[in-house]
């Protein structure tokens, strides 16, 4: 049994989420460009949380924007369960 049902998902998306543009179509994930330091190192690091449908086509090295910039895929982590994770790098 699923914890959510993709209209829970929507639901989720549409209250904390904002519209991004990949692949010429527009859909709404939560983008977070949350800094972090680790191992000496520091710097912000680009995710945005998406249903995985809305992703199915997307691959590495695609071109995404949210909140008036662009930036690459650099990877996808979906959890088996709706949603996925882009990593991303901006241009």
């Amino acid at each position: 049994m699923a914890l959510e049902s993709d209209a829970d998902r929507v639901g989720m998306l549409s209250d904390f989420g904002e519209n991004y543009v990949v692949n010429n179509k527009t859909y709404t994930g939560i983008f977070d460009n949350e800094y972090i330091e680790e191992l000496n190192m520091s710097g912000s690091v680009p995710i945005l949380n998406c249903r995985t449908k809305d992703v199915a086509t997307v691959d590495r090295g695609d071109t995404l924007h949210v909140r008036e910039a662009n930036y690459t895929v650099k990877e996808k982590q979906p959890d088996e369960l709706g949603l996925t994770i882009l990593i991303l790098q901006k241009q």
